[in-house]
């Protein structure tokens, strides 16, 4: 009785799996309304097109273990869709839910019932094709949109379950697109691959990803393993395996030996961007070219807009003349097929016409994309960002800044919030912060991910790298200093710590700093570049001439300039100098112009001030006897690097949350307040400063034997935040009667970062013509003070000329006549950090603020003194005193051509500050700026205080006599120097 139960349960089975198998056959997996939302995908309607794979996302398979295969085309499609409107994050998210479902479904094409052979296909695509012919000897094969897969259990696997009393599945055959699921797959790979760049190689999803493929799931010695080594191939991209990922994408470029399939054109890009990667555009160029011919025979549109990129780059990158030819063709095929690849081919068009110059013809290949894009979604994604970048570009080039900035602007933000870089960064801060990659690999992401910007990356996609060196890194920096710090690698922490000040200062910038680096490269003078800076100039004049040109131009009427008087005072010379300014500002306005447009183009371009560093090559470069003491200001804590020729130490200071208040106490007690208060005599009386600056002096260096200052001909700071406000020239070595300030026991001064310690710079030569200004140092002041110092520096300072009225051209342009500025006079800084006039006399004119002295000429001052400086020392730190208010105009007169700035961090105004400054500018012709201040104010200590000179002082309490020892009369002032000394110096 039981063996007739079993053979009728058996029976059951059999017919309920025929029933099963005749009731999918009018379903094939994916769905047929899946294929609905590629007309509006390839039309660039990719919200339609989002709708309708979600819809079909919410319809798919699914079984008590979850989603089918089938979700895998449904994921991708629904990520591709995201992609192309610029959410990676989004898109990310459903291409690793499809490349879950994977490789929890490793197994499934082993269930499948391949034909055993590929026939050729009788598509007659290839014929259509009208920008040129394939040379690889293949033929397109035509594998089947549907293949039967065996899912459920086999009649024995079933019979035993019942046995056993195990779950019982009937067997069933259902129909699936095979090729469809293999090429989402790919697809999702790829594209996730490139979404993450080198943090895909440490996700575990892509070790679980090689794991499953490895095994090779398909048939064995069967041509659909052609398939898996496409994906394996992908799959070892990923992973940061290239030898391995080329070897099996070459594997997979065809099946039975002789087909291309619907994998063919993938592997191929991705072939070609694998040489690509790895320098070898020509090898590149060929598998580009190849792939356009496959993926139109497959119709993958996307694919081939892709490989045409691809072509047009290598065409760009081998300096080949003219338009990539095969571009206008086909963007006219593709116009019966893809309106979305329309508009990407005539974008490709129009910046390779433009790469050669013709202006029109990418005029007219932008308006022909307009046409295409029209009111489509396509408009807002990434077809629609790179429009407006190539209509800057084009409006660049024929010389519209207005439109062509605000175009720029359109694109760049768009792609800020669709950024590979930005999402890669994200990946990893989220992958160390959840312990998913260790300190090592952590350390290494971040080395690669906040890297200069190479010739590489330029080239490859210059709006990605302008929109990453325009987006603020400052949280990943702090965390790769931190990284770096717990690693004991202090070289790399101090290399770090610079590349955090150098971002703070290019995120204040015009495209991040690009076109101070072309400013840089193109105009500052040789020697002061690097070497590859040096090759990019000479590689930048030969492929833009007219540049040169009007340099040239531009160089002679400077020389002319400088051959007159700074104001001249005959009628002939005054017009004269005006006809020559007007020249020297239009050569300057178009020279700007034209590096607007190269910023855009993909020209590689040293990001040259504040430079990068080697801290070998550092302390390489220091004298035996200096002493480097770098500050970094976290949120949490205070790390100070002293840097020697031979070592380098580094410590944390304790409770540093009570800097601030200490600091404020020091320059209280030096009698530095309220900037509206006078001083009295009591005010002078008080020596509690010198202890409080000398608990300071050896908490900010841990040097508390005087003695040791002895070792040291010059010591050079590097503030950071508060430590800006900190004049350690005034800290106290030593005790009581036997203590004196620090610069009575060395030279010092200081500079932004640590690589610009020991970097020469711009030098004021022997013929150097200086410009001085005279002012009123303080509301009230009497002008003619401040102009009597004024001639007294004429009389002892060869060159030098008290300019008197406003310059008959901008100060930015007049600014470059100048060798050397003297300012005396109270600075208008209701504008930080940049729109306050330098000279002062056309402050409020166009062309007077420092943000214009960035601009070219690129000639400013190489020493600037502004003693009329103003920083929150003069209101005893109140409000935000995160020392930008310092940092920041420092290194953008730097970045102008100045060697060394002096400035105040509160003025003084008075007599004492005319002396000091005297002192100091007529000594720099002589020796180094350290040596020349602390010469001034060794000598301005010596002499006693006229109170009636002093503006701040209060004369009536003024009983006694005050000398120039004390702190407050020189205590202020900053001096910014990199080390620049003159010819004539010993």
């Amino acid at each position: 009785m039981a063996t007739v139960s079993k053979a009728i349960i058996l029976v059951l089975m059999l017919l309920a799996g025929q029933t099963q198998a005749v009731g999918q056959q009018a379903i094939v997996y994916p769905h047929v309304d899946y294929y609905r939302g590629f007309p509006a995908f390839h039309a660039g309607e990719y919200r339609d097109a989002l709708r309708i794979f979600e819809a079909s996302l919410r319809s798919g398979m699914r079984s008590t273990e979850g989603r089918w295969v089938d979700s895998i085309c449904y994921y991708t499609m629904i990520g591709e869709c995201h992609y192309h409107m610029g959410d990676f994050a989004k898109a990310l998210e459903n291409y690793e839910a499809a490349i879950k479902l994977a490789v929890i479904h490793n197994n499934w094409m082993l269930r499948v019932e391949f034909p055993a052979a590929v026939e050729p296909s009788a598509s007659g695509v290839r014929t259509t094709i009208n920008w040129g012919k394939s040379r690889r000897p293949t033929t397109i094969g035509r594998i089947p949109d549907r293949m039967g897969t065996f899912q459920g259990q086999t009649t024995a696997e079933n019979m035993q379950a019942i046995q056993s009393g195990g779950i019982f599945a009937s067997p069933e055959i259902l129909p699936l697109n095979v090729k469809e699921i293999v090429r989402s797959t790919a697809v999702a790979i790829r594209r996730r691959s490139e979404l993450m760049g080198p943090v895909c190689r440490h996700d575990p999803l892509t070790g679980q990803l090689l794991s499953a493929l490895g095994s090779r799931p398909t048939l064995p010695n069967h041509w659909s393993q052609a398939w898996i080594s496409c994906l394996l191939g992908l799959a070892y991209q990923s992973a940061g395996k290239w030898e391995q990922a080329a070897t099996e994408l070459n594997r997979s470029l065809v099946v039975g030996g002789q087909f291309d399939h619907e994998l063919t054109a993938l592997a191929l890009l991705e072939l070609g961007n694998l040489a690509f990667a790895q320098g070898q555009h020509k090898t590149a160029a060929e598998y580009y070219s190849e792939a356009t011919f496959t993926a139109a025979a497959f119709d993958q549109y996307d694919l081939l807009a892709e490989a045409f990129y691809g072509g047009m780059l290598t065409h760009l990158i081998a300096g080949k003349p003219g338009l990539h030819t095969p571009l206008v063709p086909a963007a006219a095929w593709a116009q019966r097929h893809s309106r979305a690849t329309q508009a990407k081919l005539l974008l490709s068009v129009a910046e390779s016409a433009l790469s050669g110059g013709d202006a029109a013809q990418a005029a007219t290949a932008l308006n022909q994309a307009r046409q295409a894009i029209g009111n489509r979604d396509m408009r807002n994604s990434r077809i629609g960002g790179r429009f407006h970048y190539l209509s800057a570009l084009l409006d660049f080039h024929q010389g519209n800044l207005a439109s062509g900035n605000k175009s720029l602007t359109t694109a760049m933000t768009f792609f800020r919030q669709s950024s590979r870089w930005r999402l890669q960064l994200a990946l990893a801060d989220r992958f160390f912060a959840g312990g998913a990659i260790s300190q090592r690999i952590a350390e290494g992401l971040y080395s690669e991910l906040l890297r200069e910007p190479t010739a590489a990356d330029w080239s490859k996609d210059p709006i990605e790298t302008l929109v990453t060196i325009n987006t603020s890194h400052r949280a990943q920096l702090q965390r790769w200093f931190e990284l770096a710090l717990v690693l004991r690698d202090d070289a790399k922490a101090i290399e770090i710590a610079d590349r955090m000040r150098r971002h703070r200062f290019h995120s204040t910038l015009p495209l991040g700093g690009r076109l101070l680096a072309l400013r840089w490269i193109m105009e500052a003078p040789e020697d002061v570049l690097n070497q590859a800076a040096v090759l990019q100039r000479q590689d930048l004049l030969v492929r833009y001439p007219e540049y040169a040109k009007l340099a040239t131009q531009a160089a002679e009427i400077r020389q002319q300039l400088r051959a007159l008087p700074l104001q001249a005072e005959d009628a002939s010379q005054k017009q004269q100098q005006q006809a020559l300014f007007t020249q020297f500002s239009k050569l300057s306005d178009r020279q700007e112009m034209m590096l607007s447009n190269i910023a855009l183009r993909r020209e590689p371009a040293e990001m040259v001030f504040p430079p990068l560093m080697d801290l070998k090559q550092v302390q390489a470069g220091m004298p035996g006897d200096q002493l480097i003491l770098s500050y970094v200001v976290g949120s949490r804590s205070i790390t100070v690097f002293a840097v020697d020729k031979e070592r380098i130490a580094s410590w944390q200071l304790e409770s540093p949350g009570d800097l601030p208040k200490q600091v404020t106490s020091l320059l209280r007690s030096i009698a530095v307040s309220d900037r509206k208060k006078t001083l009295e005599l009591s005010d002078f009386k008080n020596t509690t400063w010198q202890q409080d600056s000398a608990r300071l002096l050896a908490r900010l260096t841990n040097i508390r034997d005087p003695e040791v200052w002895g070792r040291y001909r010059e010591v050079v700071i590097v503030p950071d935040g508060l430590l800006w406000y900190v004049p350690f020239e005034t800290l106290y070595t030593g005790e009581g009667s036997a203590g004196r300030p620090l610069i009575s026991k060395v030279p010092v001064r200081y500079v932004p970062t640590v690589a610009l310690a020991n970097r020469p710079g711009p030098v004021a030569g022997p013929q150097a013509i200086t410009g001085i200004v005279a002012g009123r140092m303080h509301a009230g002041a009497d002008v003619q003070i401040a102009a009597r110092a004024a001639d007294e520096i004429v009389g002892v300072l060869p060159g030098s000329q008290r300019l008197t009225a406003a310059p008959v051209a901008p100060s930015h342009l007049f600014a470059a006549n100048l060798d050397r500025l003297v300012v005396l006079n109270e600075l208008d800084q209701n504008r930080p950090p940049y729109g306050w006039s330098p000279l002062q006399l056309d402050r409020g004119t166009r062309g007077a603020d420092l943000e214009s002295w960035l601009n070219l000429p690129w000639h400013g001052p190489a020493q600037i003194v502004l003693p009329g400086f103003r920083s929150a020392a003069d209101t005893e730190l109140k409000g935000s005193a995160l020392g930008d208010d310092i940092f920041l105009p420092v290194c953008a007169l730097m970045a102008s051509g100045a060697s060394n700035v002096l400035l105040s961090r509160w003025p003084v105004g008075g007599q004492s500050t005319f002396d000091l400054i005297r002192e100091y500018v007529q000594e720099l012709p002589h020796t180094s700026a350290s040596e020349a201040w602390r010469r001034s104010v060794l000598l301005a200590a010596r002499n006693p205080i006229d109170p009636t000179q002093e503006p701040k002082l209060r004369m009536v309490s003024l009983t006694e006599e005050v000398r120039g020892t004390h702190p407050f009369f020189w205590a202020s002032y900053l001096l910014i120097d990199n080390g620049t000394r003159p010819a004539s110096s010993d």
